[in-house]
């Protein structure tokens, strides 16, 4: 919808993709690396700690709706989302998947 999530270092941020204009910064997440996905209307930021947090995708501000801690040690590589389940892991090699809901 014309807008772009990323994380750059601890700053979350939504910028308008035609005029470059940021939207919101945050730096709440505590986190410098993070995997933000766009899935369903909702913004998925899996944390470098493994912690998850969940937003609505909106240009207006950054609003969590809610927070879980799904992996322990480094979460370096991106999640992916498929079928309502978002699939995550760790450095170690451990994974998880979790029921999120939505197609």
């Amino acid at each position: 919808e014309g807008n772009v999530y990323l994380c750059c270092g601890e700053k979350h941020q939504c910028i308008d993709l035609e005029t470059g204009a940021e939207k919101w910064i945050v730096n709440e997440i505590n986190s410098t690396i993070t995997s933000p996905l766009l899935a369903d209307g909702k913004l998925l930021v899996l944390s470098e700690k493994g912690e998850l947090i969940i937003a609505d995708a909106t240009p207006e501000s950054f609003q969590p709706l809610g927070r879980a801690q799904l992996l322990g040690g480094k979460c370096w590589a991106s999640p992916a989302f498929a079928n309502g389940k978002l699939y995550a892991r760790n450095a170690k090699g451990d994974l998880v998947c979790v029921e999120l809901g939505g197609k």
